[in-house]
Formats: structure tokens, C-alpha cells, sequence
């Protein structure tokens, strides 16, 4: 609980220091790319991949998503992320065969930010909550497949490189937790905008 408490200050202090400068923004449709967070292009579809760390372990993730714009007054988009990472684990044991998979689906909220000096490069923040299924692998002691649903939450801090009106392409460090230990999935992706 003192974890989600942290993130959950965090978010607030992090939308606090950016959301007044965005108020800076220049007018729509004065750069390249201004349309990733005007309504020409209201609907959000990305896909990528990127590393996957939690509890000590280390991995790859492929993730897609959509999001739609929720509102004509600020770049805030709503949607849904599915990820699908695997984890090998370390061990000792020459013969031994461990790992994990997960399979997560969050809801999530996007903020976008525009500032002057900025043209083509589009920072965000947000958030995105809900369950992973958690599917362990091992066969040490005779211990077998160990499935769980775990509650994931990750900050969704990154920036979009806007190519086009409705092409870009982000880096996103996603971190937060999953079943109550830390989780990092840094990825980049491609984004469509329809």
C-alpha cells in the first residue's frame, strides 16, 4: 500500500511541474506532427515491443493498444493496452527449466503536452491499472506451473516523435508494480493515429 501511495504522489507531482507549461503551447496546426494531439486524428493505435524487468528477472514484452480522445478541450486520451511479456528466471540448477509469462490488459488515460519549443516532439504522461494473468513455469523439486492474476499499475511517461500528422514513434520507460513488487518495461513503439 506504501508503494501505491508512492506512484501515486508521483503522478501528481509529475502532472503538477508540466501540465501549466503546456498552457504555453503554440497554436494548432503551426508544426509538423501538431495533429497527434488535435482532433484531425482523435483515435490512438500503437504497437512495440521493449525489455521486461521484474523481481530480479530479466525479459522482452511486444504490447499493442488503442486510445481515443475523451475530451475537445486538452489532449487527454482513454483507452486500453495489451502486453505480453516473458521472464526467464535465474537459477543454479543446470536442469532446471524456469520462467514466466504474462499477459496483462489495463485500462489506461493519457495526458499529451505541446510546447513552442518542441515542434515534432510530443511528451506525455499517464497512467494505465488492471489485471496481468501470471504464468509460472518450473520444473526444480517438482514444483510445476503456478498461475495467478496479479493487479498491475504502471506510469506511462514518455515522449512521441511525431514522422507525420498520423505517424510517430515513441519511447515509453513504463514502471509501476505487478503483484506487489516493482516492474519495469521500457519499450518503443510505433503510432498510428486514425
Amino acid at each position: 500500500m506504501k508503494t501505491i501511495k508512492s506512484i501515486r504522489t508521483l503522478v501528481l507531482v509529475a502532472a503538477l511541474a508540466v501540465i501549466p507549461a503546456s498552457y504555453a503551447s503554440e497554436e494548432p496546426g503551426s508544426s509538423s506532427g501538431e495533429a497527434y494531439w488535435n482532433d484531425s486524428s482523435p483515435i490512438k493505435v500503437n504497437v512495440g515491443g521493449g525489455a521486461s524487468y521484474y523481481n530480479g528477472n530479466t525479459g522482452w514484452n511486444i504490447s499493442g493498444g488503442i486510445s481515443k480522445r475523451i475530451t475537445s478541450d486538452m489532449p487527454l486520451f482513454a483507452g486500453v493496452d495489451l502486453g505480453i511479456n516473458m521472464w526467464s528466471f535465474n537459477s543454479s540448477v543446470a536442469a532446471a527449466s524456469q520462467g514466466a509469462m504474462g499477459i496483462s490488459l489495463l485500462p489506461s488515460l493519457i495526458y499529451g503536452f505541446s510546447f513552442k519549443d518542441m515542434k515534432n516532439l510530443r511528451p506525455y504522461i499517464g497512467l494505465a491499472a488492471g489485471p496481468m494473468l501470471y504464468m509460472e513455469n518450473s520444473n526444480i523439486a517438482g514444483v510445476g506451473n503456478n498461475t495467478r492474476v496479479f493487479l498491475e499499475i504502471l506510469i506511462r511517461a514518455g515522449a512521441n516523435l511525431a514522422i507525420s500528422d498520423s505517424v510517430s514513434l515513441n519511447l515509453e520507460p513504463k514502471f509501476g508494480i505487478l503483484g506487489g513488487r516493482f516492474v519495469f518495461l521500457p519499450s518503443a513503439n510505433a503510432v498510428f493515429g486514425i
